[in-house]
């Protein structure tokens, strides 16, 4: 099974670093992954749009797993 990133650790950068967004970017040797969190309803739609447009860019498929 692979294993991305949690959300939880998204939040733990975000409020370690006093940052409004973050977006992770990961590789695990097979898989690239991307995981958002953001302080606010706002932060975390912007964060989603962000980490949206990246999977975009690299003609990734469509998916809004949470």
């Amino acid at each position: 099974m692979i294993k991305h990133p949690s959300i939880k650790m998204a939040e733990n950068i975000g409020r370690e670093n006093e940052q409004r967004q973050v977006i992770v970017l990961t590789w695990d040797g097979e898989v690239t992954h991307i995981t958002t969190w953001g302080k606010s309803i706002e932060d975390c739609a912007q964060a989603a749009a962000g980490g949206n447009m990246l999977k975009q860019k690299w003609g990734w498929p469509e998916c809004n797993d949470q």
